[in-house]
């Protein structure tokens, strides 16, 4: 399981966890961050890819994710040994809210992604 940080970009905004784990985020080894299915129309009218660059205030992207169940990060290829965090958001209620868990992990140009522990 990936290592749950609360350092990265925009997260400690986000201080109400109701929503926190509503969609799960995984990664694979060849980068490939996938999210389960949603129904609920409130939380895929906006819901968001937040890419950050971890232990930093550095949001790197954010991106529509409404129609996409599966996003690789375009960067990797020049970013060789950077640690990135990444979650989906969504505005609920007025405000935006984190609504899956948080993957923290280090991009390596020859081999799978190095997860951070939990």
């Amino acid at each position: 399981m990936a290592k749950v940080i609360h350092n990265c970009p925009g997260v400690g905004d986000i201080t109400d966890e109701t929503y926190a784990n509503k969609i799960t985020l995984t990664l694979s080894n060849n980068y490939e961050l996938s999210r389960s299915n949603i129904s609920d129309p409130e939380i895929l009218q906006s819901l968001t890819w937040v890419i950050a660059e971890e232990g930093t205030n550095d949001t790197l992207l954010e991106r529509v994710a409404r129609n996409e169940m599966i996003y690789t990060y375009y960067r990797h290829k020049i970013d060789e040994g950077m640690h990135y965090c990444v979650y989906l958001k969504s505005h609920i209620d007025g405000t935006y809210r984190r609504v899956s868990n948080i993957i923290a992990y280090t991009y390596t140009r020859s081999g799978p992604p190095i997860i951070h522990p939990p």
